[in-house]
Protein backbone atom coordinates (compact mmCIF):
# COMPACT_ATOMS: atom_id res chain seq x y z
CA UNK A 1 0.00 0.00 0.00
CA UNK A 2 1.37 3.35 -0.97
CA UNK A 3 0.67 6.49 0.99
CA UNK A 4 -2.03 8.78 -0.43
CA UNK A 5 -0.64 11.64 -2.45
CA UNK A 6 -0.72 15.02 -0.72
CA UNK A 7 -2.67 17.24 -3.12
CA UNK A 8 -2.42 20.40 -0.99
CA UNK A 9 0.45 21.96 -2.99
CA UNK A 10 -1.52 21.48 -6.19
CA UNK A 11 -4.63 23.02 -4.65
CA UNK A 12 -2.72 25.97 -3.20
CA UNK A 13 -0.88 26.64 -6.47
CA UNK A 14 -4.11 26.48 -8.50
CA UNK A 15 -5.98 28.67 -5.99
CA UNK A 16 -3.19 31.27 -5.95
CA UNK A 17 -3.16 31.43 -9.75
CA UNK A 18 -6.95 31.83 -9.89
CA UNK A 19 -6.90 34.50 -7.17
CA UNK A 20 -4.22 36.42 -9.07
CA UNK A 21 -6.30 36.13 -12.25
CA UNK A 22 -9.41 37.37 -10.44
CA UNK A 23 -7.46 40.34 -9.06
CA UNK A 24 -6.23 41.26 -12.54
CA UNK A 25 -9.74 40.95 -13.95
CA UNK A 26 -11.22 43.16 -11.22
CA UNK A 27 -8.42 45.77 -11.16
CA UNK A 28 -9.91 48.11 -13.82
CA UNK A 29 -13.31 48.20 -12.06
CA UNK A 30 -12.13 50.74 -9.51
CA UNK A 31 -10.93 53.33 -11.99
CA UNK A 32 -11.81 55.05 -15.21
CA UNK A 33 -11.55 52.94 -18.35
CA UNK A 34 -11.32 54.55 -21.78
CA UNK A 35 -12.30 51.47 -23.73
CA UNK A 36 -14.49 52.70 -26.57
CA UNK A 37 -15.70 49.22 -27.53
CA UNK A 38 -16.74 48.45 -23.95
CA UNK A 39 -18.85 51.61 -23.87
CA UNK A 40 -20.52 50.73 -27.17
CA UNK A 41 -21.21 47.19 -26.02
CA UNK A 42 -22.71 48.43 -22.76
CA UNK A 43 -25.13 50.68 -24.67
CA UNK A 44 -26.06 47.77 -26.95
CA UNK A 45 -26.69 45.57 -23.89
CA UNK A 46 -28.67 48.38 -22.25
CA UNK A 47 -30.89 48.60 -25.34
CA UNK A 48 -31.37 44.82 -25.32
CA UNK A 49 -32.37 44.90 -21.66
CA UNK A 50 -34.76 47.81 -22.12
CA UNK A 51 -36.49 46.60 -25.29
CA UNK A 52 -36.19 42.85 -24.69
CA UNK A 53 -35.30 42.61 -28.36
CA UNK A 54 -32.80 39.79 -27.95
CA UNK A 55 -31.80 39.66 -31.63
CA UNK A 56 -32.15 43.29 -32.80
CA UNK A 57 -28.84 44.82 -31.79
CA UNK A 58 -28.55 48.60 -32.01
CA UNK A 59 -26.44 51.38 -30.61
CA UNK A 60 -27.95 54.83 -31.24
CA UNK A 61 -30.59 55.81 -33.82
CA UNK A 62 -28.05 58.00 -35.64
CA UNK A 63 -25.01 55.74 -35.12
CA UNK A 64 -25.08 51.98 -35.72
CA UNK A 65 -28.90 51.73 -35.78
CA UNK A 66 -28.41 48.12 -36.95
CA UNK A 67 -25.42 46.89 -34.98
CA UNK A 68 -23.97 43.87 -36.80
CA UNK A 69 -20.44 43.81 -35.46
CA UNK A 70 -21.11 40.82 -33.20
CA UNK A 71 -23.65 38.06 -32.74
CA UNK A 72 -26.19 38.77 -29.99
CA UNK A 73 -25.24 35.82 -27.77
CA UNK A 74 -22.33 37.65 -26.15
CA UNK A 75 -24.59 40.53 -25.17
CA UNK A 76 -27.24 38.35 -23.52
CA UNK A 77 -25.38 37.88 -20.21
CA UNK A 78 -24.91 41.65 -19.90
CA UNK A 79 -28.53 42.37 -20.77
CA UNK A 80 -29.70 39.76 -18.25
CA UNK A 81 -27.42 41.25 -15.59
CA UNK A 82 -28.83 44.73 -16.29
CA UNK A 83 -32.41 43.48 -16.02
CA UNK A 84 -31.77 41.46 -12.85
CA UNK A 85 -29.31 43.60 -10.88
CA UNK A 86 -28.46 46.78 -12.77
CA UNK A 87 -25.51 47.97 -14.83
CA UNK A 88 -23.07 47.60 -11.95
CA UNK A 89 -23.32 43.79 -12.38
CA UNK A 90 -22.12 43.69 -16.01
CA UNK A 91 -18.36 43.73 -15.26
CA UNK A 92 -18.87 41.09 -12.56
CA UNK A 93 -20.77 38.79 -14.93
CA UNK A 94 -18.13 39.09 -17.64
CA UNK A 95 -15.43 38.71 -14.99
CA UNK A 96 -16.97 35.43 -13.84
CA UNK A 97 -17.13 34.18 -17.44
CA UNK A 98 -13.46 35.12 -17.94
CA UNK A 99 -12.43 33.40 -14.72
CA UNK A 100 -14.37 30.26 -15.70
CA UNK A 101 -12.60 30.22 -19.08
CA UNK A 102 -9.22 30.55 -17.33
CA UNK A 103 -10.10 27.73 -14.93
CA UNK A 104 -11.25 25.53 -17.82
CA UNK A 105 -7.97 26.14 -19.67
CA UNK A 106 -6.08 25.18 -16.54
CA UNK A 107 -8.14 22.03 -16.09
CA UNK A 108 -7.60 20.96 -19.70
CA UNK A 109 -3.85 21.56 -19.44
CA UNK A 110 -3.79 19.62 -16.17
CA UNK A 111 -5.48 16.62 -17.76
CA UNK A 112 -3.13 16.72 -20.73
CA UNK A 113 0.20 17.37 -19.02
CA UNK A 114 -0.19 17.30 -15.23
CA UNK A 115 -1.00 19.77 -12.48
CA UNK A 116 2.06 21.96 -13.06
CA UNK A 117 0.93 22.55 -16.64
CA UNK A 118 -2.54 23.39 -15.34
CA UNK A 119 -1.17 26.04 -12.99
CA UNK A 120 1.09 27.38 -15.74
CA UNK A 121 -1.90 27.65 -18.10
CA UNK A 122 -3.82 29.67 -15.51
CA UNK A 123 -0.88 31.93 -14.72
CA UNK A 124 0.18 32.37 -18.35
CA UNK A 125 0.73 36.01 -19.23
CA UNK A 126 -0.77 37.26 -22.47
CA UNK A 127 1.92 38.27 -24.92
CA UNK A 128 1.66 41.85 -26.17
Amino acid sequence: MSAPEDRRPQFVARACALIASAALIAAPWSGHVDDFDAQIYLVVARNLARDQSWFALRYLPSLFPDFREHLPFGFWPAAAAIRLAGEWAVPAVYGVFTLLAIAAAGRIAERVAGWRAGVAAIAQKKKQ
